[in-house]
């Protein structure tokens, strides 16, 4: 039935529906092979951008410690007591946190929303002046620039 359609088109009208199918095959392949791969691309770039630019901040951090700068050990128990007292003292008293020891080494501080700086100055005072372990980290934003989302496990090392 095609083959029959096809043989009764003109010279001109073969010409124009083998051009469109080229056409349709190149924008097919474009949308389901090019086009998906170039956004996974454009992407992964923008991820690698952000990673390296928290390196460069978390680099910096490091390099603005004062060399010999002694930390005192402390207990897990002791931790605990130490960052409540801590944390009603900072300038982001009055966000809403939940502090709670995980088990006999961790201790997990979550926050809806917290100021990004002035929470990484107070973890950079506390792990200055405490031998603390950062287990785990994880910052999420937020639709308010400079606030976002955190959960910290921290444990005495």
């Amino acid at each position: 039935m095609v083959k029959q359609w096809w043989e009764n088109l003109s010279e001109r009208d073969k010409r124009i529906a083998s051009i469109g199918g080229i056409v349709l095959a190149l924008y097919l392949i474009y949308q389901f092979i090019i086009a998906p791969f170039s956004h996974a691309i454009r992407d992964e770039k923008a991820a690698l951008s952000d990673k390296r630019d928290t390196l460069t901040f978390m680099q910096n951090v490091l390099s603005h410690t004062p060399p010999g700068d002694t930390t005192t050990s402390i207990s897990h128990t002791e931790l605990l007591s130490i960052l409540s007292k801590s944390l009603q003292k900072t300038s982001f008293h009055h966000y809403t946190y939940q502090l709670s020891q995980t088990s006999t080494d961790d201790i997990e501080l979550n926050y809806a929303t917290v100021p990004f700086t002035d929470f990484m100055q107070w973890l950079k005072k506390i792990s200055t002046k405490y031998t603390v372990n950062i287990k785990r980290l994880s910052i999420n934003k937020t639709n308010t620039p400079g606030v976002v989302k955190l959960s910290l496990v921290i444990g005495s090392a």
